[in-house]
């Protein structure tokens, strides 16, 4: 039996105006992004003005990633040897790649991702465990030891996190400019710029944090779509498409991307010559399962290799998975296939349990970490004095789960005070640093100077970030209250972009909840996972109070003043030397000590 399209043609055309009037809420960028058109600039772009600033845009917008990345790897591998001692936590993560090299067990109440990717990276290039010592914070390294191997690993994962942050704002409905300024205020903030210099796992953190971010963005953009061609198909067909993909081959052979025929459940569909055009472009944009599950398999690697690294990032995957399930924001018509979810947390979850197996597989030998596995692990471990050859290992699965929970109860129980804490509401505010190294200067023209390297946020970055995340909640609640009112029009001019806004301040403020609920020493980088989602608010609302016209003065502006305080405060950074009265200078607040 034979079906014929022409019966379905007249509500074929008027349900293809309604995908198009919906579509026409989110268009494509230049790059291939999502952007909603209800941003203030999309509903002002009717102005034919085009003057150098946006000439200028049009020509650079392709080379922009590549820019931002070249920038990004200046900034992070200038002076990277320097200093050439251990500096603060190195004194913890570099003795962890020790002990996985001798195989001794450890303990952090961290997974083991990101200290996995320092050992094999230093296997790779020749890094020799008996030449590096990292006993006390400021000593020395050898001219023999490698460590520059894992300052370069974690500056890598800092630079390539500067092109993610432009196309993650670009997919949120900013424009090349906001995009720009997005990536400026990451690579210039201190935060993140010291924590890729030094070997510490935090740059491997906020890049799983913005990929696994830019991955969801995408797949949301290719859902919407396939909803959207599978929906017009059904209006003009009345069936689906029994096998996506093999139609989609067949089509691919003919002149508008569409079979003649295809097949719903062993009957065929014919398609007539006068709809092949549309049903082509239907069925070529509806997503094989091929690609359904090449989309699984990278949300799911990229949200595991998040929480691989630090439980701190929960707050990025949490809301992926929450817009995935719910569709509250981005998903347009249907909430993501559940069959597709399952296989996300299959893959998340076995990613997850295999880095412990490696883990595990490692560390033979008693180490330091011991005590912190019961006595029946314990057995299992060389020169342990628990160790019996003959005792029964336990299953790799039950240990998995027992070293999960103890790293969540030793998260729980550090509640010993620490000099250089802070508490999170501080972290906006930017009150409080962290003195990494401090080295005097005793011979040569700097004699009588001191070296240091002092984490805090470029002042320049934080306070501006923090303007425009007030100006964002305070929008939020206009927006909110009147998003209904007739003259106003909220809803249609800043309801795409309310949207991406919201979901951010949403993520911003998920990661800083636990800080708030827990009460256990936390210091300025806890703020990272949150601030990079700051740094995309104040961007969008750049635009959104510049207007279409005034944003790109107002990205030099601002980009000019993140730059002076960066070169300010560099030294800082650099571990350059400086008088007493030089660091006393920099030194704007009572607690940057």
């Amino acid at each position: 039996m034979r079906h014929r399209a022409t019966a379905k043609l007249e509500p074929a055309d008027d349900e293809n105006d309604k995908y198009d009037k919906e579509k026409s809420d989110v268009v494509q960028d230049g790059n291939g992004g999502l952007r909603p058109s209800s941003t203030l600039s999309s509903s002002s772009s009717s102005i034919p003005t085009i003057d150098s600033d946006e000439a200028l845009m049009k020509i650079a917008e392709p080379y922009l990633p590549w820019v931002l990345l070249l920038i990004s790897l200046a900034t992070r591998f200038y002076r990277l040897d320097v200093p050439r001692g251990v500096v603060f936590d190195e004194y913890h993560f570099g003795r962890f790649v020790n002990q996985y090299n001798a195989g001794t067990y450890l303990f952090d109440i961290h997974p083991p991702l990101g200290k996995l990717v320092f050992y094999y990276v230093g296997k790779a290039f020749g890094y020799d465990h008996t030449q590096c010592q990292y006993n006390n914070i400021q000593d020395q390294y050898k001219p023999e030891c490698k460590f520059m191997v894992m300052r370069v690993t974690a500056a890598l994962f800092g630079s390539a996190t500067a092109p993610l942050m432009y196309a993650i704002t670009r997919n949120f409905g900013g424009s090349a400019w906001v995009g720009v300024l997005a990536s400026v205020f990451f690579i210039f903030d201190n935060l993140n710029l010291t924590e890729s210099r030094l070997i510490l796992v935090d740059s491997q953190l906020i890049f799983w944090c913005a990929m696994s971010l830019f991955v969801a963005q995408r797949w949301w953009e290719r859902l919407n779509a396939h909803d959207a061609a599978t929906e017009s198909w059904l209006g003009s067909f009345g069936s689906p498409v029994d096998d996506i993909g093999a139609e989609q081959e067949r089509g691919k052979k003919e002149k508008d991307g569409c079979p003649n025929e295809v097949f719903h459940e062993g009957e065929l569909i014919v398609v007539p010559s006068y709809m092949r055009a549309k049903a082509g472009r239907d069925l070529q944009t509806m997503m094989n399962s091929t690609e359904r599950n090449l989309w699984c398999l990278a949300v799911g690697f990229s949200t595991s290799c998040a929480l691989s690294t630090k439980w701190t990032t929960l707050a990025t995957p949490g809301m992926i998975a929450v817009e995935s399930f719910f569709a509250f924001f981005f998903l347009k018509r249907n909430a993501a296939p559940f069959p597709d979810l399952v296989k996300i947390l299959a893959v998340a979850a076995s990613l997850y349990y295999m880095w412990f197996a490696i883990h595990f597989s490692l560390l033979p030998y008693t180490g330091d970490g011991d005590a912190f596995m019961r006595v029946e692990f314990q057995r299992t471990l060389v020169n342990n004095t628990n160790y019996d050859p003959l005792a029964p290992h336990p299953g790799y699965f039950t240990t998995f789960l027992q070293l999960n929970a103890e790293m969540l109860s030793a998260n729980a129980r550090i509640d010993q005070r620490h000099h250089w804490e802070s508490v999170w509401w501080e972290w906006p505010l930017n009150l409080r640093g962290i003195l990494y190294y401090s080295q005097n200067v005793d011979s040569g023209p700097m004699s009588g100077m001191t070296k240091t390297v002092y984490l805090l946020g470029n002042p320049a970055v934080i306070w501006i970030v923090l303007v425009f995340i007030v100006s964002a909640f305070l929008f939020s609640f206009v927006f909110l209250r009147y998003r209904e009112h007739r003259e106003m029009q909220l809803r249609r001019m800043f309801g795409g972009i309310f949207t991406s806004i919201g979901y951010c301040l949403w993520t911003y403020m998920l990661n800083l909840l636990p800080y708030i609920l827990v009460n256990r020493s936390a210091f300025i980088y806890h703020y990272m996972p949150a601030l990079m989602y700051a740094e995309v608010i104040a961007a969008l609302m750049v635009e959104q109070l510049a207007g279409p016209l005034g944003t790109p003065r107002a990205v030099k502006f601002l980009t000019l003043i993140v730059l002076v305080g960066f070169v300010f405060w560099a030294p800082w950074v650099y571990c350059y030397p400086l008088t007493s009265e030089g660091h006393a200078r920099r030194r704007l607040l009572k607690r940057w000590d």
